[in-house]
C-alpha cells in the first residue's frame, strides 16, 4: 500500500510531500485541474464506471483511448488489448 508521496521538480511542482493514512484516501479537485491515477484492473466494467476517460497501454505502447460513454463496454475495451 502507497504510505508516501514525495514530488521535485515536477512540472509546476518544486517540491511536495503526501502522507496517506490507512483505509481509504481520496485525491480530488476540478476536472482538467492536473490529477491522474493509474489503474490496473482486470475488472473492466468497474474501471468503465470511475473513469472519465481510458488509454490502453500494451508493450509500452498507447494502443487506444477512450472517453467514457454509455456505449464504452468491455468488447470495445478487449478488442484494443489483443
Amino acid at each position: 500500500m502507497l504510505q508516501n508521496l514525495h514530488v521535485k521538480n515536477l512540472a509546476l511542482i518544486d517540491e511536495c510531500e503526501v502522507e496517506f493514512s490507512d483505509g481509504l484516501n481520496i485525491l480530488s479537485g476540478e476536472t482538467g485541474a492536473g490529477k491522474s491515477i493509474i489503474m490496473i484492473s482486470e475488472e473492466l466494467m468497474e474501471l468503465i464506471g470511475m473513469c472519465d476517460r481510458i488509454i490502453i497501454m500494451k508493450d509500452g505502447a498507447i494502443k487506444g483511448e477512450l472517453p467514457r460513454s454509455k456505449e464504452l463496454n468491455e468488447n470495445s475495451l478487449i478488442s484494443m488489448m489483443v
